[in-house]
């Protein structure tokens, strides 16, 4: 017993401190929950081909493949020309993906064999689903000029030294224009040597990629013997010799203009203020603590830019840590808040002497709590810390009930030792029985499995640690402090013993003694008050979770198909100035081509090879409205671009979701999905809250069909794979190999100058260039070559921009985006009436699905109550075993869904809407009434079945009772005035909910034990949990 061993008790108070501190300064340190790498993009890149031939012979093949891996949940091909990317995305019970993923890289392998010639080896990307903790970017100081060889050099330097700071997990490279060794011969030149562009560029390749290097042995021991490539430099490019076809050689340089220079023809660009910059955007390692990872980044970032030439600057344009420190100061100023009310309120209403001892629950049972979130690898962000704070009603219950029960014993001459033996034994499984059921309660919430569940998982499993541990301590610890401080302190001494009200309690007990009396009358209350919640229930607006309150604005632009990159982002720029007038707005970035970097951890990368697209975002100043402005900007840009989809949207809450409101069409035919999609946009379009609709069908990119003259080919000798490789080699040039320098490979490339290219009709002007396995005939001279146009002909068509593929299947998506602050179920319902007064239907063989917010706010809600049924008979039997009545366990369980429509009513009452955050707060009320409850019922089997027996056990409970609701209410205090839109409903709906379910315990609970249990039939062989004071 620790009582008579007080040092083992300072021992113990001691562990718990130290291994509660050292795992405070132990884990990480995040703004929001790292969920787990859930999704990744296979990437195929197929030059030549059209969307219609990917999809067929690259997508179709990709499905199969990985359709073989029972981890996957689901596949989402798309088909553009020249490349296929697929998503693919685990199922939400995997919780090992590494495996997985190294399955899928195998799997992706094995499908090569099925590809076409032209497709390259598919590349695998894992999406992390968090934000990046830093994005730098190197560019020219204002009114500077840069060459772009000395930005990459030093990109390339400074993303070496990021890499080498402990704790960096990885770094992304953005807008970094890879550079080129471009060989340009003019036509003349040609047709005057005889030389082709793929000649001249099959012979560099010799020269580039020549060398040899072995190892071997010499004299018994290992030597390496290398023969280095001929050409291995820019400066010795221009003195190579060219063979010519009369077995003479002429220098490079007398037949072409060679120059070094940047890739024009690129697949991104990074626009930092309106200036296209390099960007790096950096990942640590998810069990790195950010503060700890932070200076030392900087230290690194201070160190480079001290070897910067005055012409460059490096700037950070985004960093977490600032983020994370004020949300942790925010937190923290919640629960030095919430634990002050607590103890405040146990202060008022038990005395200072038992406060003082109930107060160091909370210190000790956080410790515990952060020792196992360290064992559990919880990391210290928003959402756990918040179910600390949640926790810090809860957990001093166990706490309050074993000191005021300690406290009446020792009232009645018990010894200490007595007192500490009396309330365990006769606590031990009244108290387990209760914190059984609240564990219980957010047990669906820590078991919530996918990204839903690893995004609020941590706030249930911190109220479960904190909770527990308040049982171990409430059992061990606090009786022996209480006893040690009762026996060392005067009883004579005259202390504060809380605030007591006469005349509350007559008035109380009178009134419970007619609600006894008189049990239907209270039912019949109860009854019409619990049916108008549920029947409210689904009239609340629904909701998934409520936008961030971050200090950022996302930007999206997407342009129609086939929309160049540089007018993307002429596009963007214009954009930028539009949203930079606002006066709130002080920096806006765009990244076009591809997604930005993850600067927040729902925001995630994926779009790639969008020439159409740009993504960016923009930093407001703090204080700043950043929904109303969102609203604002999303309105006067669509006003201003009429152009293309542009959308200004708040940071959302939760995982990530493409489109607010989606619906997917299933089928068997392209032609008849994009009618459907076409009729669905119609509908939309009708609907006044949505402002943009997008389709996967029906956009067509033009372009010309050669057809190869078999006969004119070979009349001129000339062959069909030949004019194929012209063609091919004509936009772009011919491969020409690498030359390496600084480490660095450069690509060489043999093309036809610019200008004599640009046109349709100047390319079949050209001559026809025979190769060296065509028939040995004349070559072209200045006088004599066969024209392009001789032996093709030429057409225009289209193609689709996009084929989309799920699981194999064919299917189109229409996606609608609604102005911000509206909620996407109401659109949605708004759609389904749309829809119905259209009748719109799908022919047989066809489907269609509702995708986007709601539906994942539904699928969400399904895995929630996935484990309700055996939590719920786990309860029942924890509260049978401690009760040994079946009709008690009714009773309890009556309050549970009695408690629970009270959530409608204080939702509608709060004009808020019914958000996950919402109903998890409704299953955190059930818990809480469910214990209140077991101490009613409790003290009503430890007494005779007289009615005024009954009375005064209530009666006795009822201070622990109202103590623990002003408790677990003034816990919620903070996150109700300071909590914002995400934390409100929640905290709000418990801290109401209790107040009302205090009622139910108090009255209901009576009434039904009287009318359940006739006289003599009550059981007194459990005891009280309290007794009165």
């Amino acid at each position: 017993m620790l009582y008579r061993r007080p040092r083992l008790l300072i021992v113990a108070v001691l562990l718990i401190t130290a291994a509660g501190l050292n795992a405070f300064f132990a884990l990480p340190r995040l703004e929001d929950p790292v969920l787990r790498k859930r999704v990744g993009i296979a990437t195929v890149r197929c030059p030549g081909l059209n969307a219609d031939e990917i999809d067929q012979q690259v997508a179709l093949p990709l499905s199969t493949g990985v359709a073989e891996i029972a981890e996957i949940k689901q596949t989402r091909t798309a088909s553009r020309p020249h490349v296929c990317s697929m998503m693919i995305e685990l199922a939400d019970e995997v919780t090992a993906v590494e495996p997985v993923w190294s399955l899928v890289r195998e799997q992706l392998q094995q499908t090569i064999s099925q590809f076409p010639q032209e497709a390259q080896h598919p590349g695998l990307e894992v999406l992390p689903i968090k934000a990046s903790a830093a994005v730098v970017a190197i560019r020219p100081r204002e009114g500077k000029q840069a060459d772009p060889a000395l930005i990459r050099r030093f990109l390339r330097e400074l993303e070496d030294r990021l890499q080498a700071v402990p704790g960096t997990e990885s770094i992304s490279v953005y807008g970094n224009t890879p550079p080129t060794i471009s060989v340009e011969i003019s036509v003349e030149k040609l047709l005057e040597t005889g030389l082709t562009p793929a000649g001249v560029a099959e012979q560099l390749r010799s020269y580039t990629t020549g060398g040899f290097s072995e190892t071997t042995t010499i004299s018994g021991e290992n030597a390496a013997i290398s023969i280095p490539a001929e050409l291995t430099s820019f400066a010795s490019l221009p003195n190579q010799l060219i063979q010519l076809p009369d077995g003479s050689g002429i220098p490079l340089a007398s037949l072409a203009s060679i120059t070094r220079e940047f890739d024009t023809e690129i697949d991104e660009l990074s626009l930092v203020d309106g200036t296209s910059t390099s960007v790096l955007a950096v990942n640590v390692q998810d069990g790195q603590r950010l503060d700890v990872w932070h200076p030392r980044f900087e230290e690194s970032l201070a160190e480079f830019r001290s070897l910067l030439p005055e012409s460059l600057t490096v700037e950070l344009l985004f960093a977490q840590q600032p983020f994370v420190r004020a949300r942790l100061l925010n937190l923290a100023q919640n629960f030095l808040i919430a634990a002050a009310a607590v103890l405040l309120v146990t202060l008022l209403m038990m005395g200072s002497r038992s406060a003082l001892v109930v107060a160091t629950a909370l210190p000790l049972a956080v410790l515990i709590s952060l020792f196992a979130m360290w064992v559990l690898a919880i990391p210290i962000q928003q959402i756990s810390v918040t179910g600390l704070v949640i926790a810090l009603g809860l957990l001093i219950d166990n706490a309050i009930v074993v000191v005021e029960d300690f406290r009446a014993r020792h009232a009645a001459r018990d010894s200490p030792a007595e007192a500490i033996s009396h309330t365990v034994g006769h606590l031990g499984m009244p108290l387990f029985a209760s914190t059984m059921t609240t564990t219980v309660a957010f047990l669906p919430i820590a078991l919530l499995p996918g990204p839903s569940g690893e995004f609020v998982s941590s706030m249930a499993v911190s109220v479960i640690l904190a909770i527990n541990a308040s049982l171990l301590i409430s059992l061990t610890l606090i009786p022996a402090i209480l006893a040690l401080w009762v026996q060392n302190s005067p009883s004579s001494r005259r202390v504060f013993a809380g605030v007591r009200s006469r005349y509350f309690a007559r008035g109380f007990q009178y009134t419970l003694g007619l609600a006894m009396r008189f049990p239907w009358l209270v039912l019949i209350v109860v009854a019409p008050v619990t049916a108008l919640g549920y029947i409210w229930l689904p009239q609340l607006p629904k909701q998934f979770f409520p936008p961030s309150d971050r200090h950022q604005i996302v930007l999206e632009l997407e342009l129609p198909a086939g929309t160049r990159l540089n007018e993307t982002a002429e596009a963007a720029n214009h954009l930028r100035k539009l949203v930079i007038d606002q006066p709130e707005v002080n920096r806006v970035h765009w990244f076009v081509g591809q997604s930005a970097p993850t600067f927040y951890y729902n925001v995630i990368p994926s779009r790639r090879n969008a020439p159409n697209y740009a993504q960016g975002w923009a930093d407001v100043s703090s204080g700043t409205d950043v929904n109303e402005l969102a609203r604002k900007l999303q309105l006067d840009l669509r006003n201003r671009f009429p152009e293309g989809r542009v959308l200004a949207r708040p940071l959302g809450q939760g995982p990530p979701i493409e489109a607010p409101v989606e619906v997917e069409l299933r089928g068997p035919d392209w032609t008849e999905l994009q009618s459907l999609a076409n009729e669905l946009r119609r509908i939309c379009s009708q609907v006044p809250a949505i402002i943009y609709t997008s389709s996967s069908v029906g956009e067509t990119l033009a372009h010309v069909d050669f057809d190869i003259n078999e006969a004119a080919a070979s009349q001129s000798g000339i062959s069909s794979e030949a004019i194929i490789q012209q063609l091919i080699t004509l936009p772009n040039g011919a491969d020409a190999g690498q030359l390496f320098e600084l480490g660095e490979g450069i690509p060489v490339r043999v093309s036809i100058p610019a200008d004599e290219r640009s046109t349709l009709q100047q390319m079949l002007d050209m001559p026809a260039w025979k190769t060296e396995s065509d028939p040995a005939l004349p070559r072209n001279t200045p006088n004599r070559f066969v024209p392009l146009a001789e032996v093709v002909e030429t057409g225009w068509s289209s193609s689709p921009a996009l084929r989309v593929r799920s699981d194999g299947r064919k299917i189109a998506t229409v996606q609608a985006y609604i102005a911000p602050g509206t909620l996407a179920a109401d659109v949605q319902e708004q759609l389904e009436k749309q829809l119905q007064i259209a009748g719109f239907s799908v022919p047989p063989g066809y489907s269609a699905a509702f995708r986007g917010e709601t539906a994942a706010r539904s699928s969400a809600i399904r895995d929630l109550t996935t484990h309700i049924v055996w939590l719920a008979g786990l309860a029942a039997a924890s509260m049978l075993f401690a009760f040994r009545s079946f009709r008690m366990v009714f009773v309890v369980a009556g309050v549970a869904a009695i408690s629970f429509s009270i959530c409608p009513l204080v939702l509608a009452a709060n004009q808020l809407p019914l958000g996950f955050m919402a109903i998890l707060g409704g299953m955190g009320l059930m818990g809480i009434a469910v214990n209140d409850a077991i101490v009613v019922v409790a003290a009503l089997q430890s007494c005779s079945d007289e009615r005024e027996a009954r009375v005064q056990a209530v009666a006795g409970c009822a201070r622990h009772v109202l103590t623990t609701t002003l408790t677990t209410i003034a816990g919620f205090v903070p996150l109700i005035l300071y909590g914002g839109d995400f934390w409100q409903p929640l905290a709000i709906t418990i801290s109401c909910g209790v107040a009302m379910a205090t009622v139910l315990s108090l009255y209901v609970v009576p009434s039904a034990y009287a009318m359940l249990m006739p006289a003599n039939s009550a059981s007194n062989s459990t005891p009280a949990l309290t007794t009165a004071t």
